[in-house]
């Protein structure tokens, strides 16, 4: 279900990709090569030799990673099949460009002349590419992001959650980015129909990102098999690396699903509004490729931002929860033993609890001020006890707001005031006899 549902939404991309550059074609004027039947016009052949260009591509490469043995790093194996699915679709693309376009068949558009169609194809494919490589700098175990969240997890859940969530939000940025670089490049360059064939160099190799993708479902599968079987914790070993890179891939189909999904929606809507006019430029057009790219890139920020404050507040919380565990780490005592006693109503000596070292004494008792401690606290043999003062615990800073110091002291006095009351009440229901109560 899970190829499945990517598969779809990547077949949607692609659809959506070849449909705008189709409608771009009917607008397109290319001088003398072109004399008005869509047939023969060499853009609408550029369109449709894209895919099965890429097509090719993709199956060559899915060969090697197929007889290639697979080392330690599966990766690396899965890595060079999509280089090699990306460089045939790189120079087949070029091929054929050089046979469509020439000085008779281009248009006034496009900003590099006939080999302007083929550099916007290569601007797709590199950034299909770059958003993989980043997709997998943020997901893989091999690199810092993932190994600040795995340090972090043995601070509590609450930072792994902000934490990833940081990741999550900062990821987004630079993939982002390329897009709207990518989109406003090839928009330069060979104007509207630029950015369709942008969108389908990213998706002409789809079938290798697709194949990568599905690695991982399955050696999830493995590796769950392989548990559930109580095989040898060799097998074990090698299914978890697999597991590993599994979760790459599938993590960096999805970005390029989102990716591709994006120049798919900029290029058709581009490719509409540009039909819907008549090649007239509307006096307010939301769908230029310069307003869409800025768009996007400034919805970026805003995740940028978001991260670049989740990632403070999480430092904030890590120093604060740090500071809070040496405080409490300070013991009340250091050496020895102290019981705490207290006298009974009849006269007789009642030892209530017995404190080591590393416990503190008479936590109610110290935020009251007139309620004396019902307990005392005597050392059994040699005892070194560390007196920490309340009033300066709860005054440490000079600049402080005044009534913020009174708040607190007040509140501790109220906590310690129900402490003491409960304790009371403790003791008296506690007793045998009505007489002792």
């Amino acid at each position: 279900n899970d190829i499945a549902g990517n598969c779809s939404d990547l077949l949607e991309s692609f659809v959506a990709s070849v449909v705008a550059g189709i409608m771009l074609c009917q607008s397109m004027d290319l001088g003398s090569l072109f004399d008005g039947d869509m047939l023969s016009n060499p853009s609408m052949t550029f369109v449709i030799a894209i895919p099965i260009i890429g097509l090719i591509g993709c199956i060559l490469g899915m060969l090697y990673a197929a007889v290639k043995k697979m080392g330690d790093n599966p990766s690396k194996e899965l890595d060079m099949a999509t280089w090699i699915s990306a460089g045939i679709t790189v120079l087949g693309t070029l091929g054929m460009n050089l046979a469509l376009f020439n000085a008779d068949a281009v248009s006034a558009d496009w900003l590099l002349g006939a080999i302007s169609p083929w550099v916007a194809v290569v601007l797709g494919i590199a950034s299909g590419i770059a958003i993989g490589k980043i997709t997998e700098y943020y997901t893989s175990t091999d690199f810092s992001p993932t190994k600040k969240l795995a340090e972090l997890a043995t601070e509590g859940e609450a930072f792994v959650i902000t934490k990833g969530d940081a990741i999550g939000s900062r990821s987004c940025m630079i993939p982002i980015l390329i897009i709207g670089i990518a989109i406003l490049a090839s928009g330069y360059i060979c104007g509207s129909f630029g950015i369709a064939l942008s969108a389908l160099g990213m998706l002409s190799f789809v079938g290798a990102t697709v194949s990568i993708d599905a690695f991982g479902p399955i050696a999830d599968n493995a590796g769950g098999l392989a548990e559930a079987c109580h095989l040898d914790p060799k097998v074990r070993v090698i299914t978890v690396k697999l597991d590993a890179v599994g979760n790459t891939t599938a993590a960096i189909g999805k970005g390029f699903a989102i990716g591709s999904a994006a120049f798919a929606t900029v290029s058709l809507i581009t490719a509409y509004v540009q039909s819907y006019s008549d090649g007239a430029e509307p006096i307010l057009n939301m769908a230029s490729f310069i307003v869409v790219a800025g768009g996007i890139i400034g919805g970026a920020l805003i995740e940028f931002f978001s991260a670049m404050l989740s990632d403070n507040t999480i430092e904030s919380a890590r120093v604060m929860a740090d500071e809070g565990d040496r405080q409490l780490s300070i013991p009340g005592v250091l050496e020895g033993t102290v019981n705490i006693e207290k006298d009974s109503y009849w006269g007789r000596r009642i030892i209530v609890t017995q404190l080591g070292v590393n416990q503190n004494i008479a936590l109610a008792f110290v935020a009251s001020k007139n309620i004396e401690s019902s307990v005392d606290a005597v050392s059994i043999g040699k005892t070194k006890l560390l007196l920490l003062s309340y009033s300066k615990c709860t005054s440490m800073c000079q600049n402080a707001f005044t009534k913020h110091k009174l708040l607190i002291n007040n509140l501790f006095e109220i906590l310690s005031k129900e402490n003491i009351e409960l304790i009371q009440k403790i003791e008296n229901i506690s007793q045998k006899t009505i007489r002792d109560k």
